[in-house]
C-alpha cells in the first residue's frame, strides 16, 4: 500500500444543506425577539397559519399533566399562544451571523452562517458568536486548521468510535493568537474562499449522485478490483493432483477465500469513522485511497472508462458511511458495483461533472495549503512544530 497526496477533507467548511425547516413564529425588535400575534401571523402567513391550526390539539396537549384517571389537570401550552416554542433557550441568538460547530467530530469543524439562515439546537451543533471586531471567517480559518484541531484533539473528551465532543468546554480553550489586521485579513479571506469552494465541490457530488442514481449497476468480479487475485478457475489448476475434481475446486475455493479474505482484513484495519476515503485516475490507472494511503490500485482503463468510474468512486468515497463495525468487504463490494459507460446522455452528464469535481477539487488543495502556511506564520511554528502537527 503506498502513500500518496491526501485527497480533499470535505467535512470542514462545507455550509450545511438543511433537510428540516422549521417554522419560527417569532419576529425581531432591536434586541429582543417576541412571538408573533395570532391575528398578525395568521394575515402575514396564512398559509404557515394553516399548517400549525392542523397540528393545534397536539401542540396544546405538550407537557400535560394528568391525574390517575387520565384527565387534564395542567396544560401549559393551551392558551391563546399555543405555537410558541416549549423551549426559549438562545431563542436571540439564531438569526445572527455566526459560526456553526457541530458537537461530536473527528475532527474539529466549523461553517459560517454569515446570514443567520440557519437555526440550532445547541446540543447537536453548537453556535460561536465572535466578538464585534472580530470576522468570521478568520476564526473559521482557525477551528479549521490543523493547528487548532491538533490541540482540540489532546483536550476533548473521547467517546466511542473515536469521536471527541467540540462543545464550549473544549472549544473555549483553544488558543486564538492576536494578528494583525493584515493577518487576519488574509485568512478570513482564504476562509471565504474554501467555504465557496467546499460548497461547490458538495453540490456538484450531489449532482453527480442524482445522476448515479439513474443508471443500472452490475458488479464487477472481485479479480478486476484486484489484479492479483488468481481466479478459483486458476487456482483449481495449481490443487494437488492427487485430489479428484470436487476435491480441488474445494481446495480452489478455500485458498481464493483464505487470500480475499486477508485483503478485506488489511483494508478493514484502515477503517475508521474519521477515515478520508478518496480516487484517483491517473495515467490510465485507477486507485481508491484511505487517508491518503492507496488500498487498491493497478486498475488500467481507458480515459473513456477511467473517468466515469471515477465519477463514480467520488460519489461514493463522499457518501460511503464507516463505522466501527464497517468492514472491509463492504467497501470492497461497493466499489466493484458499477454502471457501465453507454454513452447516453446522463453518462456524458456524469463524466462532464467528474471533470468539474477535478477542477474543484484542484482548487481546494490549492488554497488549503494557501491557509495551512498563512496559519502556520500567525502561530510562529517551527519546522518541527509544523512537522508535528502535519503527522498529528
Amino acid at each position: 500500500m503506498k502513500p500518496l497526496v491526501s485527497g480533499v477533507d470535505a467535512r470542514r467548511y462545507v455550509e450545511p444543506r438543511p433537510t428540516i425547516h422549521i417554522l419560527f413564529p417569532y419576529t425581531r425588535t432591536g434586541e429582543e425577539v417576541q412571538i408573533l400575534d395570532a391575528v398578525d401571523f395568521q394575515r402575514r402567513y396564512p398559509c404557515a397559519w394553516s399548517y400549525l391550526q392542523s397540528y393545534a390539539v397536539e401542540l396544546k396537549r405538550r407537557e400535560v399533566t394528568l391525574d390517575n384517571g387520565g384527565n387534564i389537570i395542567e396544560a401549559p401550552f393551551d392558551d391563546e399562544r399555543w405555537y410558541r416554542f416549549g423551549r426559549h433557550q438562545n431563542i436571540d441568538k439564531q438569526d445572527i451571523p455566526k459560526l456553526m460547530v457541530p458537537r461530536l467530530v473527528n475532527r474539529l469543524v466549523s461553517a459560517v452562517d454569515t446570514c443567520g439562515l440557519y437555526y440550532l439546537d445547541n446540543v447537536d451543533v453548537g453556535g460561536v458568536q465572535p466578538a464585534d471586531d472580530i470576522d468570521l471567517f478568520f476564526l473559521a480559518g482557525l477551528l479549521n486548521s490543523k493547528v487548532l484541531n491538533f490541540v482540540f484533539q489532546r483536550i476533548s473528551k473521547p467517546f466511542r468510535g473515536n469521536y471527541l465532543s467540540a462543545n464550549k468546554q473544549f472549544i473555549a480553550p483553544l488558543p486564538v493568537p492576536t494578528a494583525t489586521a493584515e493577518q487576519a485579513a488574509d485568512i478570513a479571506a482564504l476562509a471565504r474562499q474554501l467555504q465557496a469552494s467546499h460548497t461547490l465541490r458538495r453540490d456538484i457530488l450531489a449532482r453527480l449522485a442524482r445522476r448515479m442514481e439513474t443508471v443500472r449497476r452490475r458488479p464487477k468480479p472481485e479479480t478486476w478490483l484486484f489484479p492479483d487475485l488468481k481466479s478459483k478457475r486458476e487456482l483449481e489448476a495449481e490443487a494437488p493432483a492427487t485430489l479428484d475434481a470436487d476435491g480441488r475446486r474445494a481446495w480452489a475455493t478455500k485458498r481464493y477465500d483464505d487470500v480475499l479474505g486477508g485483503i478485506h482484513g488489511a483494508i478493514k484495519e484502515r477503517l475508521h469513522p474519521s477515515a478520508t476515503l478518496d480516487a484517483v485516475f491517473v495515467d490510465g490507472e485507477l486507485s481508491f485511497l484511505i487517508d491518503g494511503v492507496t488500498i487498491i490500485d493497478r486498475i488500467f482503463v481507458t480515459d473513456a472508462e477511467g473517468s466515469f468510474i471515477l465519477a463514480q468512486w467520488k460519489v461514493l468515497a463522499a457518501t460511503f458511511s464507516i463505522t466501527a463495525r464497517t468492514t472491509g468487504e463492504r467497501l470492497c463490494n461497493a466499489l466493484r458495483r458499477l454502471a457501465g459507460n453507454d454513452h447516453s446522455p446522463v453518462i456524458q452528464q456524469i463524466m462532464e461533472l467528474e471533470r468539474e469535481l477535478a477542477t474543484a477539487e484542484t482548487t481546494i488543495l490549492r488554497q488549503e495549503r494557501e491557509m495551512d502556511a498563512a496559519v502556520y506564520a500567525l502561530y510562529s511554528l517551527s519546522d518541527d512544530e509544523i512537522e508535528l502537527v502535519e503527522n498529528g
